[in-house]
């Protein structure tokens, strides 16, 4: 399980060195102000985070403390 997530996070890393500096050059080439390419830039980062949160949140629910599993024992 453990190599499988390490594999997929590996493949997106890489993606997003493909793609990011394809982006940053199709939207430099559209001669938008730059406080709008840093937002475009920030939406894939803003994703993530809210991602992280939710999934967080989502395992934090699920956990059942140690001292209840024990007791419950």
């Amino acid at each position: 399980m453990r190599g499988a997530g390490l594999g997929w996070a590996s493949g997106v890393g890489r993606s997003g060195a493909i793609v990011g500096p394809t982006l940053g050059g199709v939207l430099l080439a559209q001669q938008l102000p730059l406080r709008e390419d840093f937002l475009i830039f920030a939406i894939p980062a803003a994703v993530a985070a809210a991602a992280m949160l939710v999934f967080a949140l989502a395992s934090a629910r699920t956990r059942v403390p140690v001292a209840v599993a024990s007791a419950l024992e």
